[in-house]
């Protein structure tokens, strides 16, 4: 769909569906290892927590009408007038 539209996908989003990945991975392994009520409801939190910051970064990955420069200059503003700030 984002061909269709125009946009490229950078990187970093690339990045970061690896990163969620891995966590998937790493979740399901604490699981199986963990095999019990306890570990199965640890394997829950840790999911639905996961799930929510993938759904956060996949949404603002792909909001309609924000152009790529928008968004990192959202970004890195708040960060460099900081490190400008801590300098002085």
């Amino acid at each position: 769909m984002r061909a269709a539209m125009g946009d490229e996908v950078a990187p970093i989003e690339l990045l970061f569906d690896l990163v969620f990945v891995f966590a998937i991975s790493q979740l399901s392994s604490h699981l199986v290892t963990n095999l019990t009520w306890r570990g199965a409801l640890e394997t829950l939190v840790l999911l639905i927590a996961v799930f929510g910051i993938w759904s956060l970064t996949s949404f603002a990955a792909s909001m309609p009408g924000i152009s790529r420069r928008a968004e990192i200059g959202a970004i890195h503003r708040p960060v460099l007038q900081r490190s400008r700030q801590s300098r002085l």
